[in-house]
């Protein structure tokens, strides 16, 4: 199992599952292999000035969700998490692959994160630790109940009359809108690890501010595309408690 060294934030979201496809800086082969990722040292914090604004908003989510750290709280010079990592025989379709290396760009499936960093020397995917889990980063339904991650703040803080905002990025729209069970949505369950709160669902928001051909929201400006378009913010309004 190789070792790779990953800055922050973007070692905390491969291991959460969120990234695709990523730029890991190694040529790991033609074979798929696990790999370990490690954050590197906070000095080596990836602060710079011209990254998509899609990323950044992915980091939000993310955050305001739970599966991703916030700065204050992020692990560093350490291992954080696994996962399996695939060469690419085509060209990549995601905005992951935005400035990576073809040789270097590596498919992202079975993304575990621990529980506890790990920051001592792991020999072998036969010695890993026992507490690693997958983390959910955006919402996921259950029939007529939303289940939402989010960051112990924010879980504090909610109660009726309380209100917060959640980046409506395509799989957040999924879940909230495509769903096949055929039920509207009726409870809201805020999770911050085994801790639990349940609101009555309420959809009175005025979030399609633009859409594009496929009836997603739009992006901000994107770096990939050189265009200016906008994507909305999804209110959930916390009326009333279960």
């Amino acid at each position: 199992m190789r070792k790779i060294i990953i800055p922050q934030p973007w070692a905390s979201m491969i291991c959460a599952g969120i990234i695709d496809i990523f730029d890991l800086g190694v040529d790991l082969g033609t074979e798929s292999c696990l790999v370990l990722i490690q954050a590197a040292p906070w000095q080596k914090y990836d602060n710079r000035k011209n990254l998509p604004l899609e990323w950044l908003q992915e980091l939000s989510a993310a955050q305001l969700m739970g599966a991703v750290p916030l700065f204050q709280d992020m692990p560093f010079d350490c291992v954080v998490g696994f996962v399996k990592a695939h060469p690419l025989f085509m060209e990549p379709d995601s905005m992951w692959a935005y400035g990576g290396k073809r040789e270097t760009l590596n498919l992202i499936t079975g993304a575990r994160t621990f529980t506890k960093p790990v920051r001592t020397s792991i020999s072998d995917e036969n010695h890993l630790p026992g507490h690693c889990r997958m983390l959910m980063p955006y919402p996921v339904r259950f029939e007529d109940s939303i289940l939402v991650h989010v960051n112990a703040q924010l879980f504090e803080d909610a109660k009726e009359g309380y209100s917060f905002n959640a980046p409506m990025v395509n799989a957040f729209h999924e879940v909230l809108f495509n769903s096949d069970s055929g039920k509207s949505l009726k409870k809201l369950n805020l999770c911050n690890n085994h801790r639990y709160k349940t609101f009555a669902f309420e959809r009175d928001n005025d979030f399609y501010l633009a859409m594009d051909e496929d009836g997603y929201p739009k992006r901000y400006y994107s770096i990939l595309t050189k265009k200016t378009e906008v994507r909305p913010f999804f209110k959930f309004n916390l009326r009333k408690q279960l």
